[in-house]
C-alpha cells in the first residue's frame, strides 16, 4: 500500500544557512548542505537534478526550465544523523525528510533509507508544482498531494491503479467532488489517510496518462489563476472531462478496465 507518512508538515527549518559548520556542494538547480558528508551530498545533487527533469517533463512544465538557478536554487539540507535533524527542525521522531515550500528546502539526515528514492522525489515534486501553481489559487488538496505521490510512486504506478480498482470494486473510494472537501492534515486515522493518498495519486496519474501532460499544465494555470476545479476542468477539456462529475466518470470507468 502507498506509504502515508511520506507527507511531511511544512514549516521554517531552525538552521542556519550561513552557519560556518556548514559545508556546500552546489548543482545547476540545487545547493546541498551538509556537515561532512560530501559523497552523499554529491549523490543527492545528481538524484535531485534527474528529479527535477522528470517532474518538469511529466508536468509539462519544460518551457519553464530556467526556474531554480543561480541565488534562485532549492536547498536541501542533510543534518549528520537523526537526533540532529529533529533538534534542528522540530520534526515528529517517525519523520524521514521535511520540506519548506515557501522558502524551497527540504531537509534530511544521513541514513534516512527512504529519502532518495521516495521522500525527494516527493518533496521535490511539491516544490516544483506550487512554484509553478502558487499559493493563492483554489488548489484541492488531493491534487497537490497527488501530484508528489504520483511522482513517489511513478516505477510502481499500475500498483497504485490497481489499488484504487481493488477499492472501487469494494466500494471504498471517495467520489472525486468528496474528495475534494477532504483534508487529511487534520488527521482521520491512517486507513482513512492511505486511501486518500492512494486515490489522489492514481487520479493524478489518470489524467496525465489518459489527457497529457500539457492539458494538465494548462489545468494547473486556471487553478494558478483563481478558477474551482469545476471552472478549471471545464476550460481545459470542454470535450472529455468538463466537471468533477465527469472527471469521476471516467476514472472509474478506468479503474473498472484493470484486471
Amino acid at each position: 500500500m502507498v506509504a502515508a507518512a511520506v507527507w511531511m508538515v511544512v514549516s521554517v527549518s531552525t538552521s542556519a544557512a550561513g552557519d560556518s559548520s556548514w559545508q556546500t556542494h552546489k548543482s545547476k538547480h540545487f545547493i546541498v548542505m551538509h556537515s561532512d558528508a560530501d559523497a552523499l551530498a554529491r549523490k543527492v545533487a545528481v538524484e535531485a537534478e534527474k528529479h527535477y527533469v522528470r517532474i518538469a517533463r511529466d508536468l509539462g512544465y519544460t518551457r519553464y526550465d530556467n526556474f531554480w538557478l543561480w541565488d534562485e536554487r532549492a536547498v536541501i539540507r542533510i543534518h549528520a544523523d537523526h537526533a540532529a535533524y529533529v533538534a534542528a527542525t522540530g520534526a515528529p521522531a517517525w519523520s524521514a525528510g521535511k520540506a519548506n515550500y515557501a522558502k524551497r528546502e527540504v531537509e534530511t539526515f544521513v541514513g534516512s533509507s527512504a529519502f532518495l528514492k521516495r521522500i525527494l522525489p516527493h518533496e521535490l515534486a511539491h516544490l516544483i508544482f506550487r512554484d509553478f501553481v502558487g499559493f493563492e489559487g483554489e488548489v484541492p488538496l488531493w491534487l497537490d498531494e497527488g501530484v508528489a505521490q504520483w511522482q513517489e510512486t511513478r516505477a510502481t504506478g499500475d500498483h497504485v491503479h490497481r489499488l484504487a480498482a481493488r477499492l472501487h470494486r469494494s466500494g471504498g473510494l471517495h467520489p472525486v467532488a468528496q474528495l475534494t472537501q477532504i483534508d487529511i492534515r487534520q488527521g482521520g486515522g491512517a486507513g482513512r489517510v492511505a486511501v486518500f493518498y492512494i486515490q489522489a495519486a492514481s487520479l493524478v496519474s489518470f489524467m496525465v496518462g489518459e489527457y497529457g501532460a500539457s492539458s494538465f499544465q494548462k489545468l494547473c494555470t486556471q487553478l494558478r489563476d483563481g478558477k474551482s476545479l469545476d471552472d478549471a476542468l471545464r476550460f481545459t477539456y470542454p470535450r472529455t472531462i468538463r466537471s468533477i462529475q465527469a472527471l469521476d466518470q471516467a476514472w472509474q470507468q478506468h479503474l473498472e478496465s484493470i484486471k
